[in-house]
């Protein structure tokens, strides 16, 4: 296990390399990664595989500023930002920048298992020109709660997702989330995209805006715009949620769209969405199967 701490008089750990390995990391362990206090900077671009922060076990941070910038290069190339089996954020700053360029290249912002934020403050952006990019995306779970403040900002790329989660995303608490200026220039995008279930209670904040799916593709399934999407789960929104789903356009385009229910018991829901290609679909609030909404305010602008 490694673990991070400043001194007395405050710590500064600064990482720098640039690698032409086909696998380059700024810091690696076998176990676990723990931030606890100081400052880390890290900057390291190579031409292949590249890991900001690695681990095989868990990354927790607690406290103190993680400055991250990844950048890869060549075909089939993936910059991650934070790569583990496991990420815990409870406290500090997290600011993060993967690029990846190459033909089929990944940028993942943070990519684990199972990823749970409960505090702090989360700051990601991803860009790849001609593959993928992720802002947040786990292989499960993700749990944003209690005081955490997450912002996923500027994912560019072919097919672009802000936050992407291969099993339940949950959003409670007075946790606030934004994601903005996701765009797909050859593929769909998602500002939200969940494999099962979507929850968010309690006061939590969810934003997701400048979702854009934009190409000169025929097949205008293959270029749509989803604010929120859960491809094989249901969406809960209760308490007093505010959820503001704006400006997602694309050929066809879909603010809020599930792959089973949808139940709205109290918050604020607000969706506006714009398709651009003729006679291809917009739908504000679309549910697989059933809608329930049996409290809230829920307002829908559908062009």
């Amino acid at each position: 296990n490694l673990t991070i701490q400043n001194g007395a008089d405050g710590g500064l750990l600064n990482v720098t390399a640039a690698a032409s390995q086909q696998y380059a990391a700024g810091i690696y362990a076998e176990g676990n990664i723990i931030f606890e206090s100081g400052t880390v900077e890290i900057d390291i671009c190579g031409d292949g595989n590249v890991w900001g922060v690695c681990a095989d076990g868990a990354v927790s941070i607690s406290g103190g500023q993680v400055n991250i910038e990844a950048a890869s290069s060549g075909d089939g190339a993936k910059a991650n930002g934070i790569y583990a089996y496991e990420i815990e954020i409870l406290g500090g700053a997290v600011n993060i920048e993967a690029e990846a360029s190459g033909d089929e290249a990944k940028a993942n912002g943070i990519y684990a298992y199972e990823i749970k934020i409960l505090g702090g403050t989360v700051t990601v952006e991803s860009h790849s020109v001609d593959g993928s990019a992720y802002g947040i995306h786990t292989h499960d779970n993700l749990l944003i709660s209690d005081s955490a403040k997450v912002n996923v900002a500027e994912v560019i790329s072919c097919c672009s997702s802000g936050i992407d989660v291969g099993g339940n995303l949950t959003i409670s608490s007075t946790a606030e989330v934004k994601v903005t200026a996701v765009n797909s220039t050859d593929d769909s995008a998602y500002g939200i995209c969940t494999y099962d279930n979507l929850l968010i209670s309690d006061s939590a904040k969810v934003n997701v805006a400048d979702v854009t799916a934009d190409s000169d593709s025929k097949i205008p399934s293959r270029v749509s715009a989803y604010g929120i999407l859960t491809s094989s789960g249901n969406l809960t929104i209760s308490d007093s949620a505010e959820v503001t789903v704006t400006e997602v356009t694309g050929l066809s385009a879909s603010g809020i769209g599930t792959g089973w229910d949808i139940e709205i018991s109290g918050g604020t829901v607000t969706v506006d969405v714009q398709a651009t290609a003729v006679e291809c679909p917009v739908q504000g609030i679309i549910p697989y199967y059933d809608a329930v909404i049996s409290g809230g305010s829920v307002t829908v602008n559908a062009i």
